[in-house]
């Protein structure tokens, strides 16, 4: 079970490393959009390898696309948002801030996704123990994000990213509604 719940974390690193590489290449290609495009092709051309050697088709039938809610080819274009969203983020609110508040984003959205069971998800209702975890991890944001610092240039730093802050947490809200 440990190593399983060590996956995560290893999938977080890399995300951030992701982030890093990404925003170093739009700061080189001189556009962001353009790194985020470059990434999800690189990502494609590894996934049809993977495909073509499990044997699996990279098509998709028309009856899967018809028979299914429109909701479920929103995946793609939500991770687009959340990826170019993230390397636009980096250079302005640095590593930490770019990959917490996402985080936060994520875990607010996926409870609502599992209180309501949207997505057709299994339900899994608010306790007072999940409120409790939350405004611990509200809390770690805040700590983490420098919400506390002492009033001088980094708290008047603080304040003018806070429209890059609030970006970053519904970036995080629409990465959770894509998984």
């Amino acid at each position: 079970m440990l190593l399983l719940a060590l996956i995560p974390v290893f999938m977080g690193s890399g995300l951030a490393i992701q982030t890093a590489i990404n925003s170093r290449l739009g700061s080189v290609s001189g556009s962001s959009f353009l790194a985020s495009m470059v990434s999800f092709v690189v990502g494609a051309i590894f996934l049809n390898i993977l495909l073509i050697l499990t044997g699996t088709s990279p098509l998709v039938s028309m009856t899967t696309i018809t028979s299914n809610p429109w909701w479920i080819w929103l995946g793609g274009f939500l991770g687009v948002i959340g990826l170019t969203t993230n390397i636009l983020l980096f250079p302005k609110l640095g590593s930490v801030q770019t990959a917490v508040l996402p985080i936060f984003g994520q875990i607010v959205m996926g409870q609502i996704i599992d209180q309501f069971g949207l997505f057709k998800s299994p339900i899994s209702k608010f306790t007072i123990i999940k409120l409790v975890g939350l405004v611990l991890v509200a809390g770690g944001m805040l700590l983490a994000t420098g919400a506390f610092m002492p009033k001088d240039k980094m708290a008047k730093k603080q304040h003018h990213l806070l429209p890059y802050q609030l970006l970053g947490i519904f970036a995080g809200v629409l990465m959770a509604t894509q998984t």
